[in-house]
């Protein structure tokens, strides 16, 4: 955002004739009331059920499986962090694996053979599935989650965060914009710092049960409350009209 001129004349008429003029992060939305002289509504990514899929979680039937979905291998996604620390702690999570959902960039496979080569024990461990395209078969994969992490460089609130609370996934984040208010102060996640953080919170938390649990039914509550796109609509309805909408 710091590279938009906002007092460029064009931007300022182009923003003059906005009725609503949002962000899809808390910290972006303070971050730009500071900087532009217009009101910056909240309005986040959220999850819509196009495909009717049955949202409610059964707790119990969640594996050990620490999630992540997105373009596998990019910089951005900084997928390392999670493959370097999983492979630290291996064997003090023996029951658990790792699972990556979305298409593998071609300059990212060398690195998986190395991975592999390095660490021949996390075979069938560590597994990337490829990109699925629908979305009842991706929430089946965040329901049978226990965790979902995102160890992203940068990031501004992917739609995988409003998937993976709806899914019930205890949140496991980088400090991206939108991390803070995805793990609702600690009710359904943490953020980590740096590898060393990554994998001592992976053993704190896999090996909390009580933990996971309360983190998992927060996720779905705060996925209700802040991420349910028809909320979102009837917000941004009231915001452009005033009253309910129909």
């Amino acid at each position: 955002m710091d590279q938009i001129d906002w007092q460029a004349a064009d931007f300022q008429l182009f923003l003059s004739q906005c009725d609503v003029i949002a962000t899809s992060s808390r910290v972006m939305q303070q971050y730009l009331s500071a900087k532009w002289p217009f009101k910056i509504e909240y309005i986040p990514n959220g999850f819509y059920n196009f495909e009717d899929v049955d949202l409610q979680v059964d707790f119990a039937k969640k594996n050990n499986t620490i999630l992540t979905v997105g373009r596998i291998g990019t910089r951005q996604k900084n997928n390392q962090l999670l493959l370097e620390a999983f492979a630290a702690v291996a064997d003090q999570l023996p029951t658990w694996n790792v699972k990556l959902v979305g298409a593998v960039q071609s300059e990212f496979k060398s690195y998986i053979q190395q991975y592999f080569t390095k660490f021949p024990d996390l075979k069938g461990r560590v597994i990337f599935t490829g990109e699925i395209k629908h979305k009842a078969e991706l929430m089946r994969e965040y329901q049978q989650a226990k965790i979902f992490t995102l160890t992203s460089r940068i990031e501004g609130t992917p739609n995988v965060i409003a998937e993976s609370l709806f899914g019930g996934c205890y949140q496991v984040l980088t400090n991206f914009d939108a991390a803070s208010e995805a793990i609702a102060d600690g009710k359904c996640g943490i953020i980590v710092n740096n590898q060393l953080d990554l994998k001592r919170q992976l053993v704190e938390i896999c090996n909390d049960q009580q933990r996971l649990l309360s983190g998992q039914k927060a996720a779905v509550e705060l996925a209700r409350q802040d991420y349910d796109f028809n909320r979102i609509v009837r917000r941004l309805h009231y915001l452009l009209f005033g009253g309910e909408a129909k």
